[in-house]
């Protein structure tokens, strides 16, 4: 089975500064472009994050909080460090 090469994930945050934070210091993923409160995407090398405010979902669709640390183990154990 082909595995993706790169992953996109949209994730709806009420707070995009406590967000960007949490990805870029605590996760140690890069912050690879920003729009004020609107837009932010956070990039590792197999994954870009794009970060929505939560105000703006018309629907939003909840990942389960351990299918999500999966998806972020994944990337930490390929990455090497964070």
């Amino acid at each position: 089975m082909n595995r993706p090469t790169r992953t996109t994930v949209a994730v709806m945050v009420r707070n995009m500064d406590a967000a960007i934070q949490f990805y870029t210091e605590v996760m140690g993923m890069e912050l690879k472009q920003r729009y004020g409160d609107h837009y932010a995407e956070i990039t590792t090398p197999n994954m870009d994050i794009g970060l929505h405010p939560a105000s703006a979902a018309k629907t939003v669709v909840k990942l389960r909080v351990p299918v999500y640390l999966r998806i972020l183990a994944g990337w930490h154990s390929h990455s090497g460090s964070v």
